[in-house]
């Protein structure tokens, strides 16, 4: 090596950054789309720290059809702290887990990738509430409650109409369901304890809706 030039640095070009740690994997609870990614650099002279996040979306079996389906959102994690670099990132928004692969460099090359994973979790709905067909005021069970407000709809047509049974307005044919569902219960013991106040209109169209109903119909509901 006589009269060569060896640069003051010469064991640093052995020596590219190493990431030591890194934000464990985590769930974000609903509503949460925001998450600080930090990691923990040894090295001289760290030039960047950059992580490139691979959503959930991504399918690396597809075919691919451009370039545009491997190009990955990046950001920058800044120092905080010696050896530490971190910065949120705000876009977890789509559900399932995404990949985060973050890498560093400087003069002398480029650190061994670390990766974590962070979740977010899918909407939660409730289940459906099982539903009684004739079961008109929704309280479990099918009584003269029911019949009433059916009833006492007689004739009506529309969308929304209380005692619209089976979607067509409310006629004979919610009547004829009502009763014969008369007494069916969701719940174990149902309690008849509320008092019903009918006006004169009401008791008309009752009146005058049961006269419609089949005789056997009627008789059905009676032995229920």
């Amino acid at each position: 090596m006589r009269g060569k030039y060896l640069p003051s640095d010469l064991i640093s070009l052995t020596n590219p950054p190493q990431l030591t740690a890194i934000t464990e994997a985590t769930t974000l609870r609903e509503g949460v789309s925001s998450k600080q990614i930090e990691v923990e650099v040894v090295g001289t002279e760290i030039s960047q720290v950059y992580p490139t996040v691979i959503p959930s979306s991504f399918d690396p079996t597809a075919e691919l059809s451009s370039w545009d389906d491997i190009t990955f959102a990046e950001f920058e994690l800044l120092p905080v702290g010696e050896g530490t670099y971190a910065a949120p990132y705000g876009n977890f928004k789509q559900s399932g887990n995404h990949a985060v692969i973050v890498n560093a460099e400087n003069a002398d090359g480029f650190a061994d990738l670390v990766q974590t994973s962070i979740t977010v979790a899918g909407e939660t709905t409730a289940p459906e509430p099982e539903k009684l067909t004739g079961d008109v005021n929704g309280d479990g069970t099918v009584n003269i409650f029911d019949l009433v407000i059916a009833a006492g709809s007689f004739g009506k047509t529309g969308a929304g109409i209380m005692g619209d049974v089976n979607g067509g307005g409310v006629n004979i044919f919610d009547l004829v369901i009502v009763a014969g569902n008369f007494g069916k219960s969701l719940v174990s013991a149902p309690a008849m304890t509320a008092k019903i106040e009918l006006t004169t209109d009401q008791k008309h169209h009752i009146a005058s809706a049961i006269d419609q109903l089949d005789p056997i119909v009627i008789d059905l509901m009676l032995k229920k």
